[in-house]
């Protein structure tokens, strides 16, 4: 059972992914640069005459959302979900082959070829929402081995399907918010969510409508189901970036949250020079958070900037400019475009 609720948790996230519609969902924290820079490129294009832009930006959290997201609004918005997709790429298909390994792709249809039955599992697409069904009403758990609990409210805890549950519902909620906004001033709005971190970006430049936009958006019941609130966060940061907006342009760079620690690091201790892990781990590690400063940086000023912090906290934990200068030429290789040095 544990194993058909995996792979029908991961068929949802395959055919959410798929739903072309007006909802706010970053399927990959690490694209949040990537989604603002093509919104802006889509503003400048939609903007009439070319007057430019005039930006305003929020930031929310999404309170109590797998505790209190309502059961019937999940069934029916995955439903809706699923139907969509269907019709839009006109499948006659009836089953999703969720493979076990994650080297190869969820494809539409039954096993064949590498997808055979002791590597896949295939689920029928008119069996999606029974399986959904039970998950949303057979969500126990067992306390201190005696006393069993049965979850009756909200997405379950710890299931499998409970990803899909809240970025597609959320995804569905969004949908519906924004057919509320004038057809001709849809293109002024750009929100963002990943998981219950939404970001949302308005171009004002010769309308007025964007505060009345924030404030419909967050009235208790306005996007979201009332039971589900939203707190501001101060718009400083999303994700792993720090937001510039400028105006008339948006800009992110990588968040360093250690950024000026001459003495002392202020949210985590990183992994010290001279820490027992292996070499391999720790040049791993570095690497992969230059990977994300690129990534996160809308030009090569901020990616230089956040490059000159990470060097001083690496040279706190002691690490030596010859171990540094290898991190640097790796990045030299995989991303040749930008100066490392």
């Amino acid at each position: 059972m544990a194993a058909l609720l995996k792979a029908v948790g991961r068929a949802w996230m395959f055919i959410i992914k798929q739903w072309q519609s007006h909802h706010f969902i970053l399927h990959a924290a690490q694209k949040v640069n990537e989604e603002v820079q093509l919104a802006m490129q889509s503003m400048k294009t939609a903007s009439a005459e070319g007057k430019g832009l005039a930006l305003l930006h929020k930031v929310w959290d999404i309170d109590s959302m797998y505790p209190s997201m309502p059961k019937q609004d999940m069934t029916t918005a995955l439903s809706t979900i699923l139907d969509e997709v269907v019709a839009q790429a006109r499948l006659r298909v009836t089953h999703v082959t969720v493979p076990n390994s994650k080297s190869l792709p969820i494809r539409w249809g039954k096993q064949y070829g590498e997808y055979d039955k002791n590597n896949s599992i295939t689920v029928p697409l008119k069996e999606m929402m029974g399986v959904t069904r039970f998950s949303l009403e057979h969500c126990v758990t067992k306390v201190r081995g005696q006393r069993i609990l049965r979850q009756c409210m909200g997405i379950p805890m710890g299931d499998s399907l409970s990803p899909a549950l809240a970025v597609g519902t959320c995804a569905w909620f969004e949908r519906k918010w924004v057919e509320t906004i004038p057809e001709e001033h849809r293109w002024r709005v750009k929100g963002i969510r990943y998981m219950d971190d939404v970001l949302m970006i308005i171009n004002d430049e010769g309308w007025g409508g964007a505060e009345k936009v924030f404030e419909e958006f967050t009235t208790a019941g306005g996007c979201y189901p009332e039971p589900l609130s939203l707190s501001e966060d101060s718009g400083e940061t999303y994700l792993e970036c720090v937001l510039h907006n400028k105006g008339g342009e948006f800009l992110l760079q990588h968040w360093n949250k250690n950024g000026g620690s001459e003495t002392k690091q202020r949210f985590y201790n990183g992994t010290h020079a001279h820490s027992y892990s292996e070499e391999k781990h720790k040049a791993g590690a570095i690497i992969g958070t230059m990977v994300r400063m690129v990534r996160n940086s809308s030009n090569e000023e901020l990616l230089q900037f956040s490059l000159k912090e990470k060097r001083r906290e690496l040279k706190f934990l002691k690490y030596s400019e010859q171990f540094i200068g290898k991190m640097v030429k790796v990045m030299e290789g995989k991303f040749p475009e930008y100066e490392w040095e």
